[in-house]
């Protein structure tokens, strides 16, 4: 479902910069996946809530509170990128 949502948020954001930008990460994020599962249940749980969060802030039309959620999404994503490289 991640791939998915990211297209859909991609397609609606109607920006050729951020398109850019995402699609130079998602072939790692996609190559990591099995691996950053594994660094905790929480996180896939934690992914899961964030997407759906996003969604939602994008359906209802609040541009500032999608903002926000992708900003703090990214920020947990990098974090459980750092712990999925130390092991």
């Amino acid at each position: 479902h991640s791939a998915l949502l990211h297209e859909q948020l991609l397609a609606a954001s109607h920006s050729e910069v951020l398109i850019g930008f995402v699609r130079t990460y998602m072939p790692k994020v996609l190559e990591r996946g099995d691996e950053l599962e594994k660094t905790g249940p929480g996180d896939v749980l934690q992914e899961f809530e964030d997407h759906r969060s996003l969604f939602e802030a994008v359906r209802d039309r609040k541009p500032d509170l999608a903002r926000r959620r992708m900003h703090d999404h990214l920020c947990a994503m990098a974090e459980q990128f750092q712990r999925a490289e130390q092991g």
